[in-house]
């Protein structure tokens, strides 16, 4: 990566995702998982920006805003013959055009939270619509559970780091 904007950290499985800008002139964000008692990357996305562990699990949440609306599920521990993308999450057909500003599980990893930008193109560019909080069950892979819209559309800056979605302790 040429730069790093996000980093994330499994301690069970010593896995560390990193986010950013990739080195190559392709996409606009790249991700890879690095095996840190190897010292390898064990997993890399051309399109996400944001890794999120899941807790007690050696799964992982990919989300990027150049994935096509998707939110890919990969387990970096599992041997690469058998797959480490396990699944693709992604809404009814729609509202497939999202913009995705990160995932996060809950403190339980039986929910996961993805804020994302819905778009649509037109000729001079995108046009943004309001922000919105998805929840997912990250083991059901028929589409996200709730939807809440969190900001009008002409708050729709850059994202900051006030901008990012957390669940309480306690959930």
């Amino acid at each position: 990566l040429a730069r790093i904007d996000n980093v994330a950290f499994d301690a069970k499985a010593r896995i560390l995702g990193l986010g950013g800008v990739p080195t190559s002139s392709k996409g606009t964000s790249a991700l890879s998982l690095v095996d840190l008692a190897r010292r390898r990357s064990v997993y890399h996305a051309g399109c996400a920006k944001f890794p999120a562990p899941r807790p007690r699990s050696s799964m992982w949440a990919l989300s990027g805003p150049d994935c096509g609306g998707v939110l890919g599920l990969v387990d970096p521990t599992r041997p690469p013959k058998h797959g480490r993308l396990i699944a693709i999450l992604h809404p009814g057909k729609a509202q497939r055009r999202f913009l995705s500003e990160g995932a996060r599980f809950s403190p339980d990893g039986r929910l996961l939270a993805e804020l994302v930008r819905p778009y649509k193109r037109i000729s001079g560019g995108l046009a943004l619509t309001d922000k919105r909080l998805v929840i997912w069950d990250p083991d059901i892979r028929g589409g996200p559970i709730a939807q809440f819209e969190v900001a009008p559309p002409e708050q729709l800056s850059r994202p900051g780091p006030d901008e990012r979605s957390a669940f309480s302790p306690d959930r």
